[in-house]
């Protein structure tokens, strides 16, 4: 498996190496070192599925594993035993959540300034004494947690 292309998904092939790994009695499976993409999903609820896979290691070297949607299970390994993953992370595309930094608070008029990363508004300005967004109706203010959902977007 080549890795570091981002638009080649790589959950069929992953899940092909190592059931067949499994199926063949081959106990380890090692990857090149990189960046590898999960974009589609094996199920409603998982990226990829390890079922009925016994007697394997796979050493991913360190790689970052990334999958499309994080409200979904990244690797779901099922009826299977004795099965390692190792030297890896996991991280998601498309988080269920937005990530932001708090730049400023302002008590007398209840204001949290916050700034988002990656592809999301640069600045919003939200009150939290509940509906008062001066960002369209991408946030909700609820006492003083904040949620934005990038799907939205």
């Amino acid at each position: 498996m080549a890795p570091n292309n981002p638009q080649l998904d790589r959950r069929p092939l992953c899940e092909a190496g190592i059931n067949y790994a499994s199926r063949n009695h081959i106990p380890t499976v090692v990857a090149d070192r990189g960046n590898y993409y999960f974009l589609t999903t094996n199920g409603d609820y998982h990226h990829a599925v390890l079922n009925d896979v016994n007697n394997v290691t796979v050493d991913l070297q360190n790689s970052d594993l990334f999958f499309a949607l994080g409200s979904l299970i990244a690797i779901h390994v099922v009826n299977s035993g004795n099965v390692t993953l190792k030297n890896f992370t996991i991280d998601y595309l498309q988080l269920p959540y937005t990530e932001l930094t708090v730049t400023g608070v302002i008590a007398s008029t209840k204001t949290i300034s916050i700034k988002t990363y990656s592809f999301y508004d640069t600045v919003l300005q939200v009150a939290t004494t509940g509906a008062a967004v001066t960002h369209g109706n991408r946030a909700q203010c609820v006492g003083l947690a904040l949620m934005l959902n990038p799907l939205f977007y």
